[in-house]
């Protein structure tokens, strides 16, 4: 697989960031992000 043919999924986890860059936009709901899929 190529990583421009590669989706993301976004999983909210307590001990996460709030910024994920540079993979995707900023979250702008506040919840922190754990882990890209």
């Amino acid at each position: 697989m190529t990583i421009e043919l590669a989706s993301r999924t976004i999983v909210n986890k307590p001990w996460g960031q709030v910024d994920p860059a540079p993979w995707t936009p900023r979250n702008d709901d506040g919840a922190p992000i754990g882990e890209i899929w």
